[in-house]
């Protein structure tokens, strides 16, 4: 009788587990039937795809509202993000803000400085944007090494031919001004031959570093719009031309493996 008692009130016992389990089981089907499971690769893609159709079709003649809409949103967003990294930029505080003030400071006691350092302001801004210009990718295959860069050096070269002393003024060439480079030193007994590899070497060195640094500067616009599109998830064009299997395909998709693996360096 008592193994009776005890199988009879073992069996509500593990009929309720069942039905708990049962109903348990219910509920996380229900759950994932009801959108709660991770998507798969398949709905991943094409979430991506449909929202990549979605943004061709934001144009400026098919949504101009929206597209401005979007446009002053990135751009005051931008601002924004560009302000707060200035304010709490280390390098800014520590550097550009002395600088600033110490040029202020001479400025208003209208210090002899200032006029060479407004000059040699324009020579460098004219330099490194004209090297932006020339890798910022903004379609036009401007080079400005061939336009302004090479001509300069070979001004300041033919310049030093006629005058070997090397007095003349070389930085005015900046702003599509008029600069003769003539010589301006008295023609002495001591007056050089020939001007010295150095002393050429050292009056182009300066456009040519400063037109470097603007075209690495140019680069960075493209690489972070490319860096957000890999972010957003978003295939480029140049990476699927390296998944064919002809030889050029096979040496691009060997390139893009060994920067992967390796960096930069």
């Amino acid at each position: 009788a008592a193994r009776g008692g005890q199988r009879s009130t073992q069996r509500p016992q593990r009929a309720s587990e069942r039905a708990c389990g049962g109903r348990a089981g219910g509920r996380a089907s229900e759950r994932a039937g009801g959108g709660n499971m991770a998507p798969n690769k398949e709905q991943v893609l094409a979430f991506r795809k449909e929202l990549a159709e979605k943004r061709e079709r934001i144009t400026l003649l098919r949504a101009p509202i929206t597209t401005t809409a979007l446009f002053v949103r990135v751009v005051v967003d931008y601002v924004i993000y560009a302000i707060k990294s200035l304010l709490t930029s280390v390098p800014l505080w520590l550097t550009v803000l002395p600088l600033a003030a110490g040029y202020g400071f001479l400025r208003a006691t209208e210090h002899h400085l200032v006029a060479d350092i407004d000059e040699f302001a324009q020579y460098a801004m004219w330099w490194v944007g004209l090297g932006v210009l020339s890798s910022v990718g903004l379609g036009s295959g401007m080079h400005s090494g061939i336009l302004f860069l090479f001509p300069h050096i070979f001004r300041v070269v033919s310049a030093s031919k006629h005058c070997p002393s090397m007095q003349f003024d070389s930085y005015c060439d900046v702003w599509w001004q008029n600069c003769p480079m003539v010589c301006t030193g008295k023609d002495d007994a001591a007056r050089p031959d020939e001007a010295s590899f150095l002393a050429v070497f050292s009056r182009v060195i300066v456009p040519a570093f400063l037109w470097g640094a603007g075209t690495a500067m140019g680069e960075i616009p493209p690489y972070a719009v490319s860096r957000a599109a890999a972010l957003a998830g978003k295939d480029l064009e140049e990476l699927d031309e390296a998944k064919g299997d002809d030889v050029l395909s096979r040496m691009k998709a060997w390139m893009i493996d060994f920067v992967e693996k390796y960096g930069f360096w």
